[in-house]
């Protein structure tokens, strides 16, 4: 699970556009993107993005042990996008913030 902390500046965070239990595509990269991550999540109000189904991944499509510091988490179609009946504030919504892990 990632805590997030807020915004960056000029996006929206999650806890703006969806909702507790919020299934949300997402992406989680180091700012050098040397260790990366993308699948599917829960959001967990207020701050909490649950890792349920990683897809794609630094660590061979496994979930990733990130290194300490900031990450970038990004609300982001993958490949289960089209497959899957999306809520409408993740199909309406852009969301990007920083989490420390």
């Amino acid at each position: 699970n990632f805590v997030l902390e807020g915004a960056v500046p000029n996006y929206s965070s999650f806890t703006s556009k969806f909702s507790d239990q919020d299934k949300v595509y997402y992406v989680i990269l180091t700012p050098d993107s040397s260790e990366f991550e993308c699948g599917t999540g829960t959001f967990t109000a207020p701050n909490i993005l649950q890792r349920d189904v990683v897809e794609e991944s630094s660590n061979n499509n496994n979930p990733v042990n990130f290194s300490s510091g900031i990450k970038v988490v990004a609300c982001s179609p993958t490949a289960g996008w089209g497959n899957d009946i999306v809520t409408a504030s993740v199909a309406a919504s852009m969301a990007i913030t920083m989490a420390l892990s």
